[in-house]
């Protein structure tokens, strides 16, 4: 009976307790507005930041679930514009935006502004608008969500400083087309602050006018500009020939420290910079002697069609082909001095046809190099003129032969013509050829005075170094003559096709005496004869013999040879473990030519024949003899020294 009453009180105690109530989730974001660099000054162009951060405001009916309590204070799709407000500042930029903005976070809106360049240093109030959407409230029963939009405004603060601020006055230039000169800008410290250490570059965007040396800026040092002072720069500029008589744009930017040493750049200032009427030069006549292969003058009339005065002019002359050339060098240079306008000048270069050239109009630029009345340069624009080589003087080569050979010095013959229309005045034909195997006794052959159409014998003795190879060879002359105005001028190339011989023997060695029995020795008699053309002294022979034959005597000696003279040397010569039969020997020369020069002739090779001793039984079995033989080449072979 108790048990039945006590399960009867929890059946209705579990009654009394309340069921729960599932409730909606509430809350909105929190927004709040700053600006983090507020520091601003006069005139400045600049990008103010506006910073937005969302403390959020869970308002009641906190959910376990973390992702509705975060959905009721995100602010989305929020929208920021800025406005001045009445502060002398200028908003450039127009609304901002971003996604979401949820809570516990935060977001720059950068807004391009304009501060007025005569805005009062002073706190200044400017006002941020935000707009953006949220859910205010979540049913977790049903899931429902109540959206809404706000708009609320933010007033924030900027600080306008004193400080410097700079403005472009006036500009001058006396810069001309093609030329330099000095371009002056005048700045004003606008600002309420003096700068220190001040700055001034100036920078050129366009090409055709520079800073010298293709620099596209240029810097000046002004020091300490006091609020309301104004400073003239100067700088050098170039006005290429290209340049137009038009304004060029030009940014002028300022580098300073104010009064707490605190550094800062202005904005750049836009002025322009407009160059004067270009100098102008013109070619009114040309005249050359000069003919292809030869040397002349090109004298150019030039006049000073320019507005003004030119001080230290030089004429430069330059030619578009390598046919016309001046020395080595494609253009030449000639002073001229002051040159007042409307003035006409003659100007003499000497230049050069090349053997290349042709009877054609060749083009040539003419330009001036001056200093005007402010001593600036400048350089004309190029004025195109013509000149045309005379037809070239011309010789030709004829009849040439040779008995040149290698080791010898021999004879190269020739015959020379005048080809050309004039007379070509103490001729000389020069040896041209280049090589170090060639070696002409004499390089130049004077044959005179040649009309046109005449011709005249020349020879060079040649001698081919022993170092040569035999075969056909070309060589190669030049002719040197003096023109009809006693000028020394070069004519053309000319070559030919010559055999050189092989090299003659300078010995002839023929053996006498070369027979000597098997571990016997002998006086192995050589006669030696000279070949060469020419007395050779101070002859040294010298023999070299391999194993089985050796020489205990090796040297020879002949005081003087003349050419095809024979005289006979000996080498004292051994024979040991050899077979009866004929075995090569070696010997070289060590003489004097007719110069003094000591040379070393071939190798030449002469035999020397074994023969057994009369009743000799064998001696050792041949195959001991053989293995000793190659014992001996194997520890170390044989050796010659000269």
């Amino acid at each position: 009976m108790r048990g039945t009453q006590i399960a009867v009180l929890l059946v209705v105690a579990s009654l009394l307790v309340p069921t729960p109530v599932l409730a909606s989730v509430n809350g909105s974001p929190d927004i709040d507005a700053s600006v983090p660099n507020d520091r601003l000054t006069p005139g400045e162009d600049t990008e103010l930041t506006v910073k937005l951060t969302n403390t959020g405001n869970l308002e009641s009916g906190s959910s376990t679930n973390p992702s509705l309590n975060s959905e009721v204070t995100t602010a989305r799709g929020v929208e920021v514009e800025l406005e001045s407000d009445g502060a002398p500042i200028s908003v450039r930029s127009g609304s901002q935006t971003t996604g979401q903005l949820p809570q516990g976070q935060s977001a720059p809106f950068g807004f391009d502004i304009s501060v007025d360049e005569d805005a009062e240093p002073g706190t200044y109030e400017m006002e941020a608008v935000v707009e953006y959407k949220y859910t205010s409230s979540i049913s977790e029963t049903e899931g429902t969500r109540n959206e809404k939009t706000e708009t609320e405004r933010y007033d924030v603060e900027v600080v306008v400083d004193d400080r410097a601020n700079f403005e472009v006055v006036d500009t001058e230039t006396d810069v001309r087309v093609g030329a330099s000169g000095t371009a002056e800008v005048t700045m004003e410290n606008t600002g309420t602050e003096a700068a220190s250490d001040t700055t001034v570059e100036l920078a050129s965007p366009n090409g055709d006018l520079t800073f010298g040396n293709g620099a596209t800026t240029s810097t000046r040092y002004v020091g300490n500009w006091e609020p309301g002072e104004t400073r003239t720069v100067e700088y050098q500029v170039l006005a290429s020939s290209s340049a137009k008589e038009q304004s060029y744009a030009f940014t002028a930017t300022a580098n300073f420290e104010d009064s707490d040493g605190v550094g800062y750049e202005s904005n750049p200032l836009t002025l322009g910079v407009t160059p004067l009427t270009e100098q102008r030069f013109s070619v009114l006549e040309t005249e050359s002697d000069v003919a292809v292969g030869d040397t002349g003058t090109v004298a150019v009339t030039m006049r000073n069609d320019g507005a003004i005065d030119v001080n230290d002019a030089t004429v430069n002359l330059e030619s578009r082909s390598s046919d016309i050339v001046f020395g080595e060098s494609s253009s030449a240079s000639r002073f001229v001095g002051d040159w007042a306008a409307g003035e006409t000048r003659t100007v003499e270069f000497d230049a050069t046809a090349t053997e290349g050239a042709d009877t054609r109009s060749y083009a040539l630029e003419s330009s001036v190099a001056f200093d005007d009345e402010n001593d600036d340069s400048g350089t004309s624009r190029p004025v195109s003129l013509g000149v045309t080589p005379l037809p070239e003087m011309e010789f030709s080569l004829s009849n040439v032969s040779s008995d040149l050979r290698v080791g010898e010095e021999r004879t190269l013959r020739g015959t020379i013509t005048n080809d050309g229309e004039t007379t070509a005045r103490d001729v000389v034909v020069r040896f041209a050829t280049e090589n170090e195997n060639v070696n002409p006794t004499e390089r130049e052959y004077s044959v005179g005075t040649l009309q046109p159409g005449e011709s005249a014998d020349f020879d060079f003795a040649v001698e081919i170094s022993d170092g040569a190879a035999s075969g056909p060879r070309q060589f190669s002359f030049t002719t040197e003559y003096r023109n009809t105005e006693d000028e020394t001028r070069q004519g053309d190339s000319l070559v030919t096709r010559q055999q050189v011989g092989d090299k003659s023997s300078t010995f002839d060695v023929d053996v006498r005496k070369g027979n000597l029995t098997n571990g016997g020795s002998t006086d192995l008699e050589v006669a030696v004869t000279n070949t060469a053309n020419e007395t050779l002294t101070d002859i040294s022979a010298k023999l070299f013999a391999d194993s089985p034959i050796s020489a205990s005597d090796s040297d020879a000696f002949i005081a003087e040879l003349e050419p095809g003279e024979t005289k006979n040397i000996s080498f004292t010569v051994s024979a040991s473990g050899a077979s009866p039969k004929a075995y090569p020997v070696s010997m070289d020369f060590q003489y004097d030519d007719e110069d003094g020069d000591t040379l070393v002739s071939d190798s030449y090779r002469v035999p020397v024949t074994v023969t057994e001793k009369e009743g000799s039984g064998g001696g050792f079995p041949l195959i001991l003899v053989g293995l000793g033989v190659a014992a001996v080449v194997g520890i170390g072979g044989y050796m010659r020294f000269r």
